[in-house]
This record gives C-alpha cells, structure tokens and sequence, in this order.
C-alpha cells in the first residue's frame, strides 16, 4: 500500500482493504465486463479502484472522507474514465450504474442496502 500522510480511523469506520486477491475476488463476483459503468462507495486509497480501471470501465468513485477525496481526485487526475465525487453514499441514487462494488464500512451497511433496495436499483431482469 501506498504510504499515505493519513491513515484509516477505525473509530470512524475505516478499514481498507489490501489483499490483492481479495479485491479480484470481490470484483470478480460482481461478474463485470469490460464497458460497464461502475460506481465504487468509499474509495479510500484506491485499491479497489485501481482494479476496476484496469479492465477498461467507466468508474466512479463516492469517498467520504475529504482527505481521501482529494487524494483520489489528484491521483486518478490523468483518467478519463474516472469520476472521484465527494459525498455520502447513503445520499445518492444507484440506478444508473451497471454494477456496484464497495468494501462497505459495517456502519452504514444496513442502512446503505435499505437505501438501495427502495430507490429501485435493485431491480433489473
């Protein structure tokens, strides 16, 4: 992992994932082909993100936390097919994007899933 000046705050939820074979793991189950959009909830230091851009998809990353945010914008800067948005993931709507790939703080899981199965996003044939 990248040396960062700031690292996770457990008390605030943060843990970031960095086993390489897990983040193919979790992405892999989400069974995403190349072209899909993509939105990532809490992109952290990236590792998941960097996983997703690398198979060629139009991704967007929903980061909380202002330093991440700024640290995300400045480091996928260069990519075309990444949108960093600084937000609350519990406050957007999820329809429109083809797969949905989070590492999700325990806090807001139950919340976040409620929010997602009542905006519709969950339907799809």
């Amino acid at each position: 992992m990248e040396y960062l000046e700031k690292n996770p705050n457990p008390t605030k939820d943060q843990h970031f994932l960095v086993d390489k074979d897990m983040i193919e793991q979790i992405c892999d189950s989400a069974h995403i082909e190349d072209g899909k959009s993509i939105v990532e909830i809490g992109g952290g230091s990236g590792a998941i993100t960097d996983f997703l851009v690398s198979r060629n998809n139009s991704v967007t990353v929903i980061e909380k936390d202002p330093y991440y945010y700024k640290y995300l914008k400045q480091r996928y800067a260069g990519l075309s097919n990444v949108q960093i948005i600084e937000g609350d993931a519990l406050d957007y709507n999820f329809e429109s994007y083809d797969r949905l790939v989070a590492n999700l703080p325990y806090t807001i899981t139950e919340p976040f899933l409620i929010n997602l199965a009542s905006s519709g996003a969950l339907e799809y044939n």
